[in-house]
C-alpha cells in the first residue's frame, strides 16, 4: 500500500535531478513499506478499526455499564469476556496479514543491485538507492527503481523487459537505450565525468507516459519518453545488461503510484444483516422498555409490603435504572460472535474455491482463486452479467482467416461462426468450421505470374510484415527457454537480428560467474565479456522464427505474412529485415514511379544488394524513419520506411471506421463499395476486421513533417497530444490495398455455460469493440441470441434521433414485463434481443435517455453493445448497477476491462493472454469462461445458502437463550434478576453454540454439487433471496420466542418439585443449570434436523457442543468458590427429571416447527425441496432401477401364470403399500378400503399399471437437470391436459390439485411462473 500522505503542491511543473553531483532537493527513499502498522501504531489504529463497527462499540458500552452494580446483576464479564475474544480474533489476524507484508518488504529491500560509487559498479541493497544513481541492470533481474536507461550491448541499443508484474504481460517489450556511449569501454569513463541534469515528470501513476529531457554538458539535450524506460518490478530479458539512471524511488515509483486500495465491496446479504441487527437491537429496547415499565407497575403496587426492600428514589428513577438493567441482561440478543462466525466461513468457503479441481485448466495450469471471500454469498445472488467478448469468450488465439485485395477476397474456409450460422438456418445441416486457418493457392500462383494483382499482394502482405512491433526469435531459442524456466539466471534467448547476427549470450565462464549474486563489485571487464557475447555472427537465417506481440492480431498478421513468404527477420538498428522471393524483392528494388527527390537520390547512392539465400530468397532491408504507435484514441498504428528503391513509404493499418475517413479521393467509389461490403460479409462470419494502407512520402514532404515530429517529442508539456497531431498530418491521402479478417474462436464449453446461466435465470449483457454484424454473430455462435429472437438495433450518432427511437421503442414494449419486477425466469423469456453501437450507446447514457434506455433493455432478454469504449463498458455498469435493483457481474480479460470489473458488485477477472490486470483488479479470478458456471451455480448458491443459514440461526439461538431470562422476569418481579452463572452468558455464543453453525456454513448441501450445475432453474431462488429476507427474519425471532418459552416453561412444570417455594437461591443455581442445558441441546439439535448432509465430523462437533457444556459447568462447579453453583452439575447429572426435561423441551420446542417444515416438503415444496428429493432417490443409481425392473418383471409373471389370487393378508398388505408408494399418500385411504372389501385383482391390476407407467417416465424424464425435455403448455385448459398426458394416471389428482389450488399465489411466493409451477408439480411425482 502507498504512504497514505497529504499530497505536496509541486514547487515546480517538472521534477530536476542532478547527475554526477549533489542533488538539490530532497526525494524519497527506495525503502518501500506496505504494512498497514507498526509496533508503536498497531494496538491505537487496529482498535479505532474494530470499534469503527457498530456493535462493538454497543458491547464496550455494556461492559462499562456492567461496572455499576445498581445497574447490572451480571458480572462484567459477561460483555467484557466475548468483546476481548473477538477482538482479540480480528486482531490476530490482522496482525498475521501485516507481519506476512513485513516479511515481504524486508525481503524486496534487501534485494542486491549495483550501483556505480565513481570507479566500478559496487553492490549494494534496494533500500539504500537514492533518485540519480546510477545503476548496473543484469538479465534476468528485476529493476529495483525506475530508470531512464542510457546503455545496452546490444546492436541498436535495444534491450527487452517483462512486465508481468506490472500489467501481467508476459510478452516482452522492446524498449531502447539513449545513444550516450558508443561502446562498454567507454561507458565507465562517461559515468565518471558525466555531469548534467535529468528533467522529468512529477511522480504519476501513467504506466505508459513518460516526458523528460536529458542535458549532458557538452552535449545537445535529448528527449526522453517512455520507450527509454524501465519501471520497477519489470524484468530483464534477453539483455545481459543495462545501465541507466534513477529517476522515482520507493512510493514514487510508478508501480507504487498504481497500488491503490481496491473499491470495498459489500455483498447483498451482508447489507441486509446489518438491518436484522438494527431489528434485534429495537426488539431489545421493547424487551427492556417493557420490563421497566412492568417493573414501575409492580413497585407501584407491592412499596407498602413490609419484605421487599425498595430503593429510596423516585418510581421513575428506579424504571429508568431497570431499564438499563434489562439492557445488560438482555444483550445477547444480539449476536456478538456473528461478525467473526461469519469471516471464518468465508474463508473456508474460499479456500473451497481456490481448492475445486473442477475449476482448474491444465493448460494454462490456472486454478481458480478467491481474491476476496466477502462477495461469496454475493455469487449466488447474481441477476446480470456483463462480458468481455475477446479473451472471455473467445479464446484471443488469433489466426487470419480471410483477406481482400484489390477486390478479390482471399481465403475459402467457413468460420465457427458461419457454420453454426448455416446449421441454423438449414443451408448446410453438417457444416463443419475449416480447420488449418488461412489457405488459397491463389496468391502464390498470382505472385509467380506478376501483374497488378501481383504487385497488390506484394503490398499487402509487405505491410503486414513492416506495420507492427514484433520480435522475431529462432524456434531453437524457445525451446531452451521453455526448458530453461526453472533456472532464472540462465534464461537467456537468442534474439534474431537483421542478417543473421543474433545477440545469442552464451553462459561462458566470466559471465556465469559475473551472474552470481555473491559478487561485490563489478568492473569494465565484466562489461566487457558480457558485450562480446553479442557479436555472434553465425548466420540463422534458415532457422525457423516465432514472433513474441504486444498483441495477438499483430501476431497472427506476421505470421500469416511469412507463411505467405513475407518472413520478418528481425531489425538491426533501423533496418527491417524481409525475406522474400525474387520476384517480390525486386519490385522493392526498382526505381519505378520516383519522384525526381528520390531519383537523384538513387543515383547518388550505390544501393545495398540484399543477400541471396540457398532457397532463392532474399533477405530485404527497410530503413524505418518513424513509428507511430497505436493507442485507444488513434485506433491505428504507422510505420514510415525508405525502401531499398530509396522510396519513402508510410504503411498504416487500423479499424475500417478510423481509416475510411483517411482515404485518398482518388479511390473509386466502386473499390470503396466493394471494400465495405467484404467487411459486412467478414462481420457477419465472426472475423475481426482490419484496413491496410500505404503513401508514398516525397523527401521534402518528410523533412517538413520530421521537425514537427521532433519538436513533439521533444516537447515536455502535452507531449502525446503533440506527437498525435504531427502523426495526423502525414497520416492522409491513404491508399487502401486491402482489409484482413482474423478468425478468433470461441472458447470451449462457452455456449453451454451461456444457455445454462441463462436457463438459471441470468440475463447476459455483451460489452464488445467489434461491429455489430460480428457482435450479432458471435450472440448466435454461442447460443447467447436466439434464433426465434427479434433483434431491435439502436444506431445513430444524433441524440434527438436516438432518444425519440428509444422512447417509442420503450413506449411499444411496455406491455412485456420488466426484469426489474417479473421473476427471473420469466425475464429470459422476453422474445426481443437489444443491439446498439458506441455512439448511440453515448447517447442513451446521457440523463434525458438514461430512463428510456434502461426500460427498454429490461424488456429485452440480451442486450450486445458494440463499438464500445472501456469507459463506456464502466458507465454502462454504473448506470445498471445505480438505478436498478440487480446484482451485476462483469466479467473479462484485459486491461480494458478493470474499470468495469472494479464497479460491478462482483468482478470476475480470466487469466488469459492479454495479461494479468483484469485478474489482479477483480474478486475472483478463473481461467475459463466456461467455469463461470460452477462458481455461480455452485459454489455461489452453497455460499448464500449456508450464509443465509448461519445469520438466521445466529439470532435464533440468541433470541432462544436470552428470552429465557425474559419469562424469568415475570417471576422475580421484573427486577433484573438473572437465572444463569455469568460464564455461561459469556460462553454460550463463543464455546457452546459456535461450533456447529460454523461447520453447517463450511460444509452444509443439500445434494451433491454436480446436480446444481444440472438444475440451473434452483438458482433463480437465491436470485430473488428466498434464504434470508425480512419475513424469514421475522419467523426465526418468533420461533426464537417459542423455543425460549417452551423451555423456560415445560422446565418449570417438570422442575417444580426442586424449585423451593421460598426462593431458596441453591434451588435456583439448580434451575437454572438444567434449562440452561435445555436450551443448548434444544438449538443444537434445532440445527441438527436442519442438516442435508450428515458426517462423522458433524457427530463430533454437535456431540462436542454439548460436552462443551458439561465440561464448563464442571470447571466452574469445582474451580469457583461459590457456594450457589458448588456442585451443581453433579446434581444436575444424577437427576431424572433433570434428563427428561431435555427431552421434553426438545420435543415441545421443535415439534412445531418439524411439522410445518414436513407439511411444506409434502404439500409446498419448493424447486429446491424437489432437487434434493429426486437427487436421494438418484443416489442408489442403476442398482436401484435394476431392482425395480426384476421386481416388475416378477409380477408379469405371477400375472400371466398363476392368475390374480389374493394368498394372505400379508400378501395384500404388501402390495397396498407399494401401490401406496407409489401412488401416493391421498390413494392410501382409498386403496386400503378396496383391498378390505377384496377386489384383489384390480389392486394388483393397477399396481402393475403403475410400476409400469412410472418406470417409463423414469426412463424419460432422467435426471432432474434435463427438464428441457418437458415441452410446457400455455396456460390455461391446454397446460391441464398436456400435464395430463405426460403423468401416469395415478399421479393426475395431486398434479392437478397442485396446479389448479392456490398454484397461482404459490407462483408468485416462490418466484415462479405458473407454467413452472406445472413442471414443478411434474417433477414432484415421483417423491409419491
Amino acid at each position: 500500500m502507498p504512504c497514505r500522505r497529504k499530497p505536496k503542491i509541486p514547487p515546480t511543473p517538472h521534477r530536476t535531478i542532478v547527475l554526477g553531483s549533489t542533488q538539490t532537493e530532497k526525494f524519497r527513499s527506495n525503502h518501500v513499506s506496505t504494512t498497514k502498522y507498526n509496533p508503536l501504531t498497531f494496538f491505537p489504529k487496529n482498535l479505532y478499526q474494530q470499534f469503527s463497527r457498530v456493535a462493538n462499540i454497543y458491547f464496550l458500552a455494556l461492559a462499562i455499564l456492567q461496572f455499576f452494580p445498581s445497574l447490572s446483576t451480571l458480572n462484567p464479564v459477561t460483555s467484557i469476556l466475548p468483546l476481548i475474544i473477538v477482538i482479540s480474533i480480528s486482531m490476530i489476524k490482522e496482525l498475521l496479514e501485516d507481519c506476512g507484508r513485513f516479511r515481504s518488504d524486508r525481503v524486496a529491500n534487501a534485494r542486491p543491485a549495483y550501483r556505480f560509487n565513481g570507479h566500478s559498479f559496487a553492490k549494494t541493497s534496494w533500500a539504500e538507492i537514492c533518485v540519480g544513481d546510477t545503476l548496473l541492470i543484469r538479465c534476468d533481474e528485476q529493476l529495483p527503481s525506475d530508470l531512464v536507461v542510457i546503455y545496452t550491448p546490444l546492436p541498436n541499443q535495444d534491450f527487452y523487459i517483462e512486465t508481468a508484474n506490472l500489467d501481467g504481460e508476459t510478452n516482452l517489450k522492446t524498449k531502447q537505450a539513449l545513444s550516450l556511449v558508443d561502446s562498454p569501454r567507454d561507458l565507465i569513463d562517461f559515468l565518471q565525468r558525466a555531469e548534467g541534469r535529468l528533467m522529468v515528470d512529477h511522480p504519476n501513476d501513467q504506466l505508459y507516459a513518460f516526458n523528460g529531457i536529458l542535458s549532458i554538458l557538452g552535449q545537445k539535450e535529448i528527449p526522453v519518453n517512455n520507450k527509454h524506460v524501465a519501471l520497477r518490478a519489470s524484468t530483464l530479458r534477453n539483455t545481459p545488461y543495462i545501465v541507466g539512471y534513477v529517476c522515482y524511488t520507493g512510493h514514487e515509483t510508478k508501480i507504487m503510484k498504481n497500488s491503490t486500495a481496491a473499491p470495498m465491496k459489500k455483498s447483498q446479504l451482508e447489507k441486509l444483516m446489518n438491518k436484522f441487527v438494527v431489528l434485534a437491537f429495537c426488539c431489545l429496547v421493547l424487551f427492556s422498555l417493557f420490563c421497566a415499565i412492568m417493573y414501575a407497575i409492580f413497585t407501584s403496587l407491592h412499596r407498602s409490603e413490609p419484605y421487599f426492600r425498595f430503593e429510596s428514589i423516585s418510581i421513575a428513577g428506579q424504571s429508568v435504572k431497570r431499564f438499563i438493567t434489562h439492557l445488560i441482561l438482555f444483550n445477547t440478543l444480539i449476536p456478538i460472535s456473528l461478525y467473526v462466525t461469519l469471516e471464518v466461513v468465508k474463508m473456508g468457503q474460499a479456500m473451497f474455491i481456490d481448492r475445486d479441481i473442477k475449476m482448474y485448466d491444465p493448460d494454462s495450469d490456472n486454478p481458480a482463486n478467491a481474491r476476496t471471500s466477502n462477495l461469496n454469498e454475493n455469487l449466488g445472488q447474481i441477476q446480470v452479467i456483463f462480458s468481455d467478448k475477446t479473451g472471455t469468450l473467445t479464446q484471443n488465439v488469433m489466426e487470419l482467416f480471410k483477406c481482400s485485395v484489390g477486390d478479390i477476397v482471399y481465403g475459402s474456409g467457413i468460420s465457427e461462426i458461419k457454420a453454426g450460422e448455416m446449421r441454423r438456418n438449414g443451408t448446410d445441416p453438417n457444416a463443419e468450421p475449416t480447420k488449418g486457418g488461412f489457405v488459397d493457392a491463389r496468391i502464390k500462383e498470382e505472385l509467380e505470374k506478376g501483374g497488378k494483382e501481383a504487385d497488390d499482394l506484394n503490398q499487402f502482405f509487405t505491410a503486414l510484415a513492416i506495420c507492427h512491433t514484433c520480435i522475431a526469435e529462432t524456434q531453437k531459442a524457445v525451446e531452451e527457454e521453455q526448458n530453461t524456466l526453472l533456472k532464472p539466471k540462465s534464461r537467456i534467448r537468442t534474439l534474431l537480428n537483421l542478417g543473421g547476427s543474433p545477440p545469442a549470450v552464451s553462459e561462458s565462464p566470466t559471465l556465469g560467474s559475473s551472474l552470481d549474486s555473491s559478487m561485490n563489485e563489478i568492473d569494465t571487464s565484466f562489461l566487457l565479456s558480457a558485450s562480446s557475447t553479442t557479436d555472434n555472427t553465425s548466420s540463422d537465417d534458415h532457422l525457423p522464427l516465432s514472433y513474441s506481440a504486444s498483441s495477438p492480431d499483430e501476431g497472427a498478421l506476421v505470421n500469416a505474412a511469412a507463411k505467405q513468404g513475407f518472413e520478418f527477420r528481425g531489425m538491426k538498428g533501423d533496418q527491417i529485415t524481409i525475406r522474400m522471393s525474387q520476384k517480390c524483392a525486386q519490385f522493392w528494388e526498382t526505381n519505378r514511379g520516383q519522384d525526381k527527390d528520390a531519383a537523384d537520390l538513387t543515383q547518388n547512392e550505390d544501393m545495398d544488394s540484399p543477400e541471396w539465400l540457398e532457397d532463392g530468397t532474399k533477405l530485404v532491408s527497410f530503413t524505418q524513419l518513424a513509428v507511430l504507435e497505436f493507442n485507444s484514441d488513434r485506433k491505428r498504428n504507422s510505420v514510415l520506411v525508405r525502401c531499398p528503391n530509396k522510396k519513402l513509404v508510410l504503411f498504416s493499418k487500423g479499424a475500417d471506421a478510423t481509416i475510411f475517413p483517411l482515404l485518398t479521393d482518388s479511390i473509386s467509389s466502386h473499390t470503396i463499395d466493394t471494400t465495405l461490403a467484404h467487411l459486412e460479409s467478414f462481420g457477419s462470419e465472426g472475423l475481426r476486421t482490419l484496413c491496410v494502407c500505404n503513401r508514398e512520402v516525397s523527401e521534402s514532404e518528410y523533412e517538413e513533417w520530421a521537425g514537427g515530429w521532433r519538436a513533439a517529442l521533444n516537447s515536455m508539456e502535452d507531449r502525446d497530444a503533440l506527437v498525435d497531431l504531427a502523426a495526423a498530418k502525414i497520416e492522409h491521402d491513404l491508399n487502401l490495398i486491402g482489409t484482413t479478417a482474423i478468425e478468433d474462436k470461441l472458447q470451449d464449453g462457452v455456449s453451454n455455460t451461456i444457455f445454462t446461466l441463462r436457463k438459471a435465470g441470468i440475463r447476459i449483457w455483451l460489452l464488445t469493440g467489434d461491429k455489430m454484424e460480428t457482435a450479432l454473430n458471435i450472440g448466435f455462435a454461442c447460443r447467447l441470441v436466439d434464433p426465434s429472437m427479434q433483434v431491435i438495433e439502436v444506431d445513430g450518432d444524433k441524440a434527438e434521433e436516438v432518444c425519440n427511437h428509444v422512447a417509442a421503442l420503450a413506449h411499444e414494449l411496455a406491455s412485456i414485463p420488466s426484469c426489474f419486477s417479473s421473476t427471473p425466469t420469466s425475464a429470459n423469456s422476453s422474445p426481443f434481443a437489444l443491439l446498439l453501437s458506441g455512439q448511440a450507446l453515448a447517447i442513451c447514457l446521457s440523463p434525458p435517455v438514461v430512463s428510456h434506455f434502461l426500460s427498454l433493455s429490461s424488456r429485452c432478454a440480451v442486450v450486445l453493445c458494440c463499438r464500445v469504449t472501456p469507459k463506456q463498458k464502466a458507465d454502462v455498469v454504473s448506470v445498471v448497477r445505480t438505478y436498478t435493483p440487480l446484482v451485476s457481474l462483469a466479467i473479462g480479460d484485459g486491461a480494458n476491462d478493470v474499470p468495469m470489473i472494479q464497479r460491478a458488485h462482483v468482478g470476475v477477472g480470466i487469466s488469459g493472454k492479454e495479461g494479468m490486470q483484469a485478474v489482479m483488479s477483480s474478486d475472483y479470478s478463473i481461467a475459463q469462461f466456461r467455469f463461470l458456471k460452477r462458481l455461480l451455480l455452485v459454489h455461489g448458491r452453497l455460499s448464500y445458502k449456508r450464509v443465509s443459514m448461519v445469520v438466521l440461526y445466529s439470532f435464533l439461538k440468541n433470541f432462544s437463550f436470552c428470552l429465557t431470562l425474559f419469562w424469568f422476569s415475570w417471576f422475580c418481579g421484573f427486577s433484573g434478576q438473572s437465572l444463569y452463572e455469568s460464564w455461561f452468558i459469556s460462553l454460550f455464543n463463543l464455546v457452546f453454540t459456535a461450533l456447529p453453525i460454523g461447520l453447517v456454513g463450511l460444509a452444509d448441501q443439500e445434494v451433491r454439487p454436480d446436480t446444481f450445475d444440472d438444475s440451473p432453474l434452483s438458482y433463480a431462488l437465491g436470485m430473488l433471496g428466498r434464504e434470508a429476507t425480512p419475513r424469514s427474519f421475522v419467523m426465526t425471532i418468533l420461533e426464537g420466542i417459542w423455543i425460549s418459552f417452551s423451555c423456560f416453561f415445560v422446565s418449570s412444570i417438570i422442575l417444580a418439585d426442586y424449585i423451593a417455594p421460598d426462593g431458596n437461591a441453591e434451588m435456583l443455581a439448580f434451575f437454572g443449570q438444567c434449562l440452561n442445558l435445555a436450551v443448548v441441546v434444544c438449538v443444537t439439535v434445532r440445527l441438527a434436523l436442519h442438516l442435508n448432509f450428515v458426517f462423522w465430523i458433524h457427530y463430533l462437533i454437535f456431540i462436542g457442543s454439548i460436552v462443551a457444556f458439561f465440561v464448563v459447568a464442571l470447571f466452574i462447579s469445582i474451580g469457583f468458590k461459590n457456594d450457589l453453583i458448588m456442585g451443581e452439575i453433579f446434581r444436575v447429572l444424577g437427576s431424572f427429571p433433570a434428563w427428561l426435561n431435555i427431552t421434553m423441551c426438545c420435543i415441545v420446542a421443535l415439534v412445531p416447527w418439524y411439522m410445518g417444515n414436513y407439511y411444506n416438503r409434502q404439500f409446498r415444496p419448493t424447486l429446491d425441496t424437489i432437487v434434493r428429493e429426486q437427487a436421494l432417490l438418484d443416489t442408489n443409481g442403476k442398482k436401484k432401477k435394476e431392482m425395480k425392473r426384476k421386481a416388475l418383471k416378477e409380477k408379469k409373471k405371477v400375472a400371466a401364470f398363476e392368475g390374480v389370487q389374493a394368498t394372505s393378508e400379508v400378501s395384500n398388505r404388501t402390495d397396498a403399500n407399494l401401490l401406496s408408494m407409489t401412488l401416493g399418500p391421498a390413494n392410501r385411504r382409498s386403496l386400503l378400503r378396496r383391498v378390505e372389501e377384496g377386489e384383489e385383482s384390480d389392486v394388483r391390476q393397477s399396481l402393475l399399471e403403475s410400476e409400469e407407467e412410472g418406470t417409463r417416465q423414469d426412463d424419460n424424464m432422467g435426471q432432474i437437470g434435463s427438464y428441457t425435455q418437458v415441452q410446457l403448455s400455455p396456460r390455461g385448459t391446454d397446460s391441464k391436459e398436456g400435464l395430463t398426458e405426460r403423468m401416469g394416471t395415478g399421479h393426475r389428482g395431486f398434479a392437478f390439485s397442485y396446479a389448479e389450488k392456490g398454484g397461482e399465489k404459490r407462483a408468485r411466493e416462490n418466484g415462479l411462473t405458473e407454467e413452472n409451477e406445472l413442471y414443478l408439480a411434474t417433477l414432484a411425482r415421483q417423491r409419491f
